[in-house]
């Protein structure tokens, strides 16, 4: 799995944060207490590791960096190597905190791995070691429980943490949480443990659906004509839709408005969400929730009828966005509205719409307008790999060996020269000591003969 920066600078918080003392021959606090950041960091933690076999402490730094960015076969890798060690953990102070770690983490990875009633073992241990500091682990015992299908022990240890540290629950815990309390219907604490989870910005496609059944059972017909279309506008992403099954979405709920006469206080949101979907005429139709700040800001953008505020209400959407390239097509229009003069500083909005699942309809106008900006033709432009994809097909290829992986590589290096190309090149250096892979390089080197493509693999091969 590839380096997360912005993971690495979360593991490089937590792991400093158990490590708050410092002992001048210790060389471990030394290398942690560096000047060294990001993955040169995580390069010398590797390294101090392989060096020092008998060490705890990196094996447990090493395995929380690789939970973080969810390698959690390495995690676990290294929490094995720190149990057969762990007579070495720190005593005093750190002891309780570094246990904590790798009785925590061990815990998740055997309840990613299904082997519940170890999972459960794991977290006793952690809850065990400070009953009052690591009550939070109760919510992965809770987990467990998801997991293990017994819903009512699992919403019984929710329940009762939730009310001695709400501020405790993770993304995942809220996740697993509300969905529980709606099964067991009961929607007003589950609207509150939902709108806590809009606000972490962790989207998955079904979202929209399951707020907007929570809020129709509180009455709140707004938001759950608003939340349907959330879930709309990031499937319109990938799919041609038939907008008649929104619309009956939208129906239903109307149909289940109680009071009728609340039927008039809505009207006018039902008609800003079709007029959106039908792409018609501008709605006066205004709402803080945020899907409604997302429709009418893009239609804003769309008509070109916005303002550098609107610019800032838009980007301000992004953490319940960040899944969706539509979101960041718009920010795209918007920016080279304002200046087109400065397109190549908005490069990074392009980027997101590529990486954001090679199936989004938005994604090939944003590589013709990287291509243009690289100065390529609109067919060569279609042959850029961002630096991300070149990975996910390398990685694809040391999987299966099959070299076919590699053909849009290939197209790449034999494009006019780019800032993509040599990224590329660069990439490929980089994994020299990947055996199986230089050999294709040299098979096909030897296929080619001359020309662009045959000089570029000689250089990475060189």
């Amino acid at each position: 799995m590839g380096l997360m920066k912005k993971s690495l600078f979360l593991f490089l918080v937590i792991s400093m944060s158990v490590f708050n003392s410092c002992s001048k021959g210790d060389s471990y606090l030394q290398l942690k207490e560096s000047n060294l950041e990001g993955e040169a960091l995580l390069r010398e933690l590797n390294r101090f590791e392989k060096e020092h076999t008998e060490d705890f402490r990196s094996k447990i730094d090493l395995a929380n960096y690789f939970i973080v960015v969810g390698d959690y076969n390495t995690c676990y890798e290294y929490l094995l190597r720190a149990e057969s060690v762990i007579k070495n953990c720190p005593k005093g102070a750190e002891e309780k905190k570094y246990k904590t770690l790798l009785y925590g983490m061990r815990a998740q990875i055997e309840l990613y791995s299904g082997n519940y009633e170890s999972a459960h073992s794991y977290v006793d241990k952690a809850i065990e070691l400070d009953k009052k500091a690591n009550l939070k682990y109760n919510y992965t015992k809770a987990q467990i429980y998801v997991a293990q299908d017994d819903k009512e022990k699992a919403l019984e240890l929710f329940d009762k943490t939730y009310e001695a540290i709400p501020n405790e629950l993770t993304s995942d815990d809220k996740r697993a949480y509300m969905y529980l309390l709606a099964d067991a219907e009961r929607f007003e604490r589950c609207k509150l443990i939902l709108e806590d989870f809009l606000d972490d910005g962790v989207y998955f496609f079904g979202l929209g659906t399951f707020a907007s059944g929570v809020y129709e059972k509180n009455s709140e017909y707004e938001k759950a004509l608003l939340s349907s279309y959330y879930d709309y506008e990031y499937y319109s992403c990938f799919h041609g839709l038939d907008k008649s099954a929104f619309f009956a979405r939208l129906d239903s709920i109307v149909v289940g408005i109680k009071p009728p006469e609340k039927l008039f206080q809505i009207k006018d949101a039902i008609e800003f969400v079709k007029s959106r979907v039908d792409q018609s005429s501008e709605n006066k139709y205004t709402a803080e929730f945020f899907p409604a700040r997302f429709i009418t800001l893009s239609n804003k953008i769309r008509d070109g009828k916005f303002t550098s505020l609107d610019v800032q209400n838009f980007l301000d959407l992004e953490i319940y966005f960040s899944n969706f390239p539509s979101y960041y097509w718009n920010a795209w229009n918007a920016f080279c509205q304002v200046d087109e003069s400065k397109k190549k500083s908005y490069i990074p909005l392009l980027n997101k719409v590529v990486i954001l699942g090679e199936n989004n309809i938005y994604r090939e106008s944003a590589k013709c307008e990287l291509g243009k900006l690289a100065g390529l033709s609109k067919d060569n432009s279609k042959k850029i790999l961002l630096p991300d994809e070149i990975m996910h097909i390398l990685t694809a290829f040391n999987e299966s060996l099959d070299e076919s992986f590699l053909e849009p590589i290939y197209e790449l290096l034999d494009l006019p020269e780019n800032d993509y190309e040599l990224h590329a090149l660069a990439i490929l250096r980089d994994c020299r000591s990947n055996l199986a892979l230089m050999k294709k390089l040299e098979e096909k080197v030897e296929t080619i003969s001359d020309g662009v493509l045959c000089a570029r693999l000689k250089y990475v091969l060189s």
